[in-house]
């Protein structure tokens, strides 16, 4: 979700790519969050799996409730992180990562 929050602060608006398309933040934040929920028992619907979205079974409603929380909150931390560092963000620094204030250490960039 940094993508998007980056967009939203510099530009004050998102891109098709911080939001709608396939391989979009957003798209890629909702895959993992769905398989968070639907598919590994982590979510608020507790120990379930469900394969198919079309199952008869499927409680998508509390569940899409909670994967645009977990979304939305993904999306505030990454807009924390980045206001906190707004001055490398705008001069568009690709390594700055290695000095960003809550980058985990050792983190490695793919340019």
């Amino acid at each position: 979700m940094a993508g998007r929050a980056g967009e939203e602060i510099i530009f004050g608006d998102v891109t098709t790519y911080g939001s709608g398309a396939a391989g979009s933040d957003l798209a890629v934040a909702t895959a993992i969050a769905s398989d968070l929920e639907l598919k590994t028992g982590f979510g608020e619907l507790g120990l379930i799996y469900i394969q198919d979205l079309a199952d008869s079974s499927n409680p998508l409603s509390p569940a899409a409730a909670s994967i645009r929380r977990r979304i939305e909150a993904a999306l505030a931390r990454a807009s924390a992180l980045l206001l906190d560092n707004v001055a490398e963000l705008e001069c568009g620094n690709t390594g700055a990562a290695t000095r960003v204030r809550g980058t985990p250490p050792g983190l490695k960039l793919i340019n």
